[in-house]
């Protein structure tokens, strides 16, 4: 499997991670007099990027002091937890057909 880069926070100063934290200041400003509370990132086909495009916007919220929480919603090949380096031993399924309490899935990163 290819390596998981989140080049917001390992190059911050790169070309690709100044177009994630224009895409950030864009989505801010969509909506003036709302804060955008969620955002969901979706495409056709797989290997379109949607992951990647996510963590590294979510990764550029996190680094202007914003609370982001990632839920992984792709029930057949799930790998946002391997950008973070995190097992993926409960989830969304788990909350939702066992009943427990998502604060109990939530992981937390140094992002």
């Amino acid at each position: 499997m290819d390596e998981k880069i989140i080049v917001a926070n390992v190059s911050p100063k790169s070309p690709s991670a100044e177009a994630y934290r224009v895409l950030r200041t864009n989505i801010q400003f969509a909506n003036i007099d709302k804060t955008i509370r969620s955002i969901a990132v979706t495409s056709s086909l797989p290997g379109e990027g949607k992951s990647t495009v996510i963590v590294n916007l979510a990764a550029t919220m996190a680094q202007n002091n914003k609370k982001v929480l990632l839920v992984d919603t792709d029930l057949r090949k799930p790998n946002l937890h391997t950008f973070f380096e995190l097992e993926n031993s409960k989830g969304i399924t788990n909350v939702l057909s066992e009943n427990i309490d998502c604060i109990t899935v939530i992981r937390h990163t140094d992002i």
